[in-house]
């Protein structure tokens, strides 16, 4: 059995006769077919075809990115292949029959009926169908509240459609995600990136989460040709903090180019630019449309239409009411300006164009998508922990005065309760402990809600939730130990004038940790459950409120629905545990009579034991007061915060 393919497209010649056992397909010239191709996105021999002699066939994959058998990724790895069946590499769609289709000859983005309703009620966006022609540039345009950003959200996959059908390149979006989710680059309001890295870190750290096989040679090359290609090559080793708000979209759009994207999606990208940024930044869109690459981008600046080739207007109420040349727009609506455009388009005066759209495009039904979004792309979690959490500790060392006041926090409250104290008392344990747990908190609070658009747009690709969580963690932890372990040494240099007893400061700091740890957890919770750093910096105080009413020491609690409600805080058991460890380690090892403190130790311990009412020792029994129950209840609350924050982060999938 052999293999034909005999194909000339526009691109490059596709020429093979005679009969063959192998069919190599690259970028070699070696190769039986050569796809010339300036973006590395084809290998230099990229597949090779086997027909066997029994008449089957096989694709043997060689390359960095992948080949795709219909909706799955075939990466260095052999596979039996049929008849008519369709393989894809690059931009270019074969089967064995001979069979040939250049992808960029389909239309880009093609919808049917395609409809976003919200809690089974609100409709933000109407029967919606596009035609958007590939290699072009596109804008999308419409008043307040029309739907732009939902209608682009829908048609790249972010926000599913909840009626009809979307293809990307003649693949139907939701059936083929796992494929087409590598060849979609999407840029929304928020900047992609981490202003903590530099430019190169921020494509580097990108690649290794989305290009999961590409060597760091191959993430070398593919940095300088987009960085290149975009005119801030020159910026690699800037901080993205440094960067203009222009230069920080490129960086955005550097890090959607790594994957080499058939469709760039952007959303209102020159909103918060000036003329002159957005001239240069419509001009580099502009080259990218010229060479094939489909730029779809929602604006509200007409100006920026002088570029664009293609124009989608929506009316107020997500209707579609012009789809077609960005020059001819005001003749349709026979207007002088976007004003008058505008004008015309909200409220009842958008009837009569809805209407006129609807006849011209015979809009009058909504097909049904057959197809459910899968989700079985397999991915190296450990992999994934590890770039992430080299990502995160960079972001961490490069923001050198945020850390420094981070670590510095401990030492400072620590030298202040010193001062205000003569002995352990009461007070002490507790301090220490609400001390503790603001570390945690407050070090925590920001650190989801700050990256939402970077966490939703990995995601997109193939970012697992585990993995994204236990790098966070990770490096928190080490924070948490150099604070507890800061703090716990300048306490205990001030209240033990006797030879230091490092068993117990061991156990300090290990509890102090733990406290620290749990809180740390608490924080990423809080952020997990907003939507803006600002938020959750108003939750962290009141937060912190039920820790210190709660703890037992501020006053005795005698209600047993306020007693319940103290075991879930963190600060009940954090303040009880540490105490028993102070009365603990103090009774068994004496102080000397000039220390002073060992009668206050013991007391503090004991005031700590009795603060609560004696339903606690009922309901407890021989737990009570002890350190396992201590560490068991604080073990139960972390549990309760990381499963809380598994759900939330699942849950931004779906908003």
């Amino acid at each position: 059995m052999s293999i034909e393919i005999n194909n000339i497209t526009n691109k490059f010649s596709l020429l093979i006769k005679g009969e063959k056992d192998k069919i190599a397909i690259g970028r070699l010239s070696s190769c039986d077919i050569v796809i010339p191709e300036d973006k590395n996105e084809i290998s230099r021999t990229h597949c090779i075809i086997e027909s066997k002699s029994d008449g089957t066939f096989f694709l043997h994959d060689q390359s960095t990115n992948g080949t795709f058998i219909k909706k799955q990724k075939v990466l260095k790895r052999s596979v039996k292949i049929g008849i008519k069946e369709y393989f894809v590499v690059g931009q270019y769609k074969f089967s064995i029959s001979g069979q040939f289709q250049d992808l960029y000859k389909e239309a880009a983005v093609k919808s049917f009926g395609i409809e976003k309703v919200y809690n089974n009620e609100f409709k933000a966006l109407h029967s919606s169908s596009v035609d958007m022609k590939a290699g072009s540039l596109i804008a999308i345009m419409g008043p307040s509240g029309c739907g732009k950003s939902t209608l682009l959200k829908t048609l790249n996959g972010e926000s599913p459609a909840s009626k009809g059908l979307v293809k990307i390149f003649g693949f139907e979006l939701e059936e083929n995600y796992n494929f087409l989710k590598n060849k979609i680059g999407y840029v929304p309001q928020d900047d992609i990136i981490h202003k903590e890295l530099t430019v190169k870190q921020s494509l580097f750290y990108a690649a290794k989460i989305r290009l999961d096989n590409a060597s760091e040679i191959e993430i070398e090359n593919k940095i300088k040709r987009v960085l290149s290609e975009l005119d801030i090559w020159e910026k690699r080793d800037d901080l993205v903090s440094s960067l203009s708000g222009g230069q920080r979209k490129r960086v955005s759009i550097a890090v959607e180019l790594l994957s080499d994207p058939w469709v760039l999606f952007l959303d209102e990208p020159t909103s918060p630019l000036d003329p002159q940024t957005i001239e240069n930044f419509l001009g580099i869109l502009r080259k990218l449309a010229n060479n094939n690459t489909t730029v779809v981008m929602v604006t509200h600046k007409p100006e920026d239409l002088a570029y664009m080739d293609e124009l989608i207007i929506l009316s107020q109420g997500g209707h579609m009411v012009y789809q077609g040349s960005a020059k001819n727009y005001l003749d349709y609506f026979e207007s002088k300006s976007p004003v008058e455009v505008y004008a015309k388009l909200v409220d009842k005066s958008a009837h009569p164009w809805i209407v006129k759209y609807n006849e011209e495009h015979n809009v009058d039904r909504i097909i049904e998508s057959s197809s459910k979004r899968k989700t079985t792309t397999k991915v190296n979690s450990f992999k994934q922990f590890y770039w992430l959490s080299r990502r995160y500790l960079n972001i961490k060392l490069n923001d050198q005065i945020n850390s420094l006041i981070l670590v510095m926090q401990a030492p400072i409250i620590a030298v202040l309760i010193c001062l205000i104290f003569d002995n352990i008392t009461q007070g002490v344990p507790f301090l220490i402990t609400i001390s503790a747990i603001w570390f945690g908190t407050n070090n925590a609070a920001r650190e989801i809600v700050t990256e939402n658009a970077i966490y939703k747009r990995e995601r997109m690709f193939n970012l697992k939730i585990l993995p994204y969580l236990f790098s966070k963690i990770t490096i928190m932890s080490f924070f948490a130990i150099l604070q507890a372990t800061l703090f716990t040494l300048i306490i205990y240099y001030r209240y033990d004038s006797s030879e230091p007893v490092w068993n117990d400061i061991f156990s300090t700091i290990i509890w102090m940790i733990l406290v620290t740890f749990s809180a740390t957890l608490m924080g990423l919770m809080l952020s997990s459950l907003v939507d803006k750093p600002e938020k959750v910096m108003s939750i962290v105080p009141i937060s912190l409120i039920p820790q210190i009413m709660l703890a037992g020491v501020v006053a005795k609690i005698t209600n047993p629905v306020v007693e319940i409600i103290s075991y879930f805080t963190i600060a009940r058991w954090g303040t009880e545990g540490l105490s028993i460890i102070q009365k603990e380690v103090y009774s068994e090892y004496p102080v000397q009579e000039s220390s002073g403190g060992l009668t206050n130790i013991i007391d503090s311990g004991n005031q700590i034991k009795n603060q609560f009412h004696s339903s606690y020792s009922d309901n407890f029994g021989d737990l009570t007061n002890s350190l396992e129950l201590d560490f068991t209840f604080i073990l139960m609350l972390s549990s309760i915060f990381f499963i809380s924050i598994f759900i939330a982060l699942k849950k931004k999938d779906s908003l």
